[in-house]
């Protein structure tokens, strides 16, 4: 499996990433609250039947966006962390395809950070 990483929070997996690993990469003691976002491969888009996708993306872009993004968040919630892993590759129905963890000392700023996260994935 082919993994590109930035820093311990941010990752292009090009294989099968591990959920547990991502959330211990955000949890301290100082955090009442750990946000799990795992989007995953639907089988039908827009009234059309979905078999797989293949994503694509420039990894050194793609991780330098992720920490503009955790940069970000830490500006409007300045207690957060924030790891984002997204998997590139052919993947089937069901495979996870993005895992953001946000974790904060309360959960409002963990649930903001996450849906944060990745409604600016979805914009860059």
């Amino acid at each position: 499996m082919a993994v590109t990483v930035a820093g311990d929070r941010f990752c292009i997996a090009a294989g099968p990433v591990d959920v547990a690993t991502i959330s211990a990469s955000v949890t301290s003691d100082a955090c009442g609250a750990v946000i799990l976002f795992i989007g995953v491969v639907r089988a039908e888009n827009n009234g059309r039947r979905v078999t797989w996708l293949d994503y694509e993306a420039y990894e050194p872009l793609a991780l330098k966006a992720f920490e503009q993004i955790d940069r970000e968040a830490v500006e409007r919630w300045a207690a957060v962390r924030l790891a984002i892993t997204h998997r590139v590759g052919r993947l089937a129905i069901g495979d996870p395809s993005v895992v953001i963890a946000a974790a904060s000392p309360h959960r409002a700023d963990a649930f903001a950070v996450a849906r944060y996260a990745i409604e600016r994935i979805k914009q860059i």
